[in-house]
């Protein structure tokens, strides 16, 4: 049951009652266990609402929802997770409406680009600007079991070349050449959870070791 609060912001609701806006998620993660729901990283509420990075069916997922409108969408990638080893997922939206068909979705495992089945029930989702904080490593009562690092967000489409970038043969990058909206590096025993991006939104630990 541990998880990292980082706090609410408007940077990180990526569009409104009508509109989206790009961005993109990476996250390495070692997972002890993939059956379940497991909470990688979250902007989600009890109304359901924002976005979130999240293992379902031993699949990695990207949700985009919106409750008070009815509206959502998830993108499943096709490949079968495992224990026991490190992953770097990355999944990119641009903001044209992902529930079409899965239009504007892409979701990456170190750095290969996976083929997704997209569920949703509207023909276009508009995540709102809510409140809720983002956490890593949970969504509501789902957490992960296993490690978590160098989480990142991006107000932006990461492109391929990048994606293989970040991924850097298995190994994560200390320095970026583009700046992170946010970026949790997790390596920092000293003086806390600290925001490496432009968003300096510091986490608050819960529990994690």
């Amino acid at each position: 049951n541990d998880y990292i609060d980082c706090g609410d912001a408007d940077v990180f609701s990526f569009g409104d009652s009508t509109s989206d806006s790009p961005f993109s998620i990476s996250a390495w993660v070692y997972f002890n266990d993939v059956s379940g729901n497991r909470g990688i990283i979250s902007k989600y509420g009890s109304s359901g609402e924002e976005w979130m990075m999240y293992v379902a069916g031993s699949n990695i997922r990207l949700l985009l929802k919106d409750d008070s409108v009815n509206k959502s969408c998830y993108a499943a990638g096709g490949t079968t997770l495992q224990t026991e080893q490190w992953y770097n997922f990355l999944a990119t939206y641009d903001g044209g409406g992902g529930a079409t068909a899965g239009n504007g979705i892409k979701i990456y495992i170190n750095g290969a680009e996976e083929t997704l089945t997209v569920t949703n029930n509207a023909s276009y989702v508009a995540m709102e600007n809510t409140t809720q904080p983002v956490e890593i490593g949970r969504f509501s009562t789902s957490y992960i079991d296993g490690k978590q690092s160098n989480i990142a967000v991006f107000n932006q489409v990461i492109s391929p070349e990048d994606v293989l970038y970040l991924y850097n043969g298995g190994t994560p990058q200390t320095n970026l050449s583009f700046e992170p909206l946010s970026w949790w590096k997790l390596d920092n025993l000293t003086t806390g959870i600290q925001d490496s991006g432009s968003a300096s939104n510091n986490g608050t630990n819960n529990g994690a070791t």
